[in-house]
């Protein structure tokens, strides 16, 4: 559970004002969050969910969107993509890929790709006014989606790492047993 017991605290805080005749009809709440995490923090207590009448969502930016707002994001930072390259199909593909990973992040990840864009410009040129490219976007894009890659795997590696060396454990050592489970080894108290 991502949000461990302060999730569960704060949940019960909230309820607890929602119910109270001094809060009662003067209250306003507004939770605000990545739809799997309000789902799970509206799980935490059965009545909180009908407590919440009404949800807004905002949707994802859609791939055009996204190429437009990173367009417009490299202008205002002055090193905009040439009309021929912001206009290409590779500038939507590479927008395609972004927004379609796993954790896409709309309008953050949108900036971060736009500083990892800066910075391919600034190894390349002393002034700051020059162009991107679409090799900059590109190896942006590359970037920041290679790192997400190397942490969920690593986040895996680290399981999986983690349950072969309990097992190893387990199987050289006779006076103590030990279980591995996801997130911790639990010694045998007697040893």
């Amino acid at each position: 559970q991502r949000g461990g017991p302060y999730m569960s605290e704060a949940v019960d805080e909230i309820c607890a004002k929602l119910t109270d005749e001094q809060f009662k009809g003067k209250l306003l709440v507004v939770l605000a969050g990545y739809d799997a995490d309000m789902d799970e923090m509206l799980s935490v207590n059965p009545g909180l969910k009908s407590r919440f009448a009404e949800r807004i969502v905002f949707n994802d930016l859609s791939i055009a969107a996204t190429r437009d707002r990173l367009e417009l994001k490299l202008k205002a930072k002055k090193i905009g993509l040439s009309p021929e390259d912001a206009q290409s199909a590779e500038l939507l593909v590479l927008a395609q890929q972004l927004t379609e990973s796993p954790d896409f992040s709309n309008g953050r990840d949108v900036e971060t790709v736009r500083d990892r864009t800066y910075g391919e410009v600034a190894k390349r040129f002393k002034d700051r006014s020059d162009s991107a490219t679409l090799a900059d976007v590109r190896k942006a894009v590359t970037g920041l989606l290679s790192s997400r890659q190397a942490q969920s795997g690593g986040k895996v590696c680290a399981k999986a790492s983690f349950g072969d060396q309990a097992t190893a454990t387990t199987a050289t050592s006779g006076n103590s047993t030990r279980t591995a489970t996801d997130e911790k080894m639990v010694s045998d108290p007697e040893r």
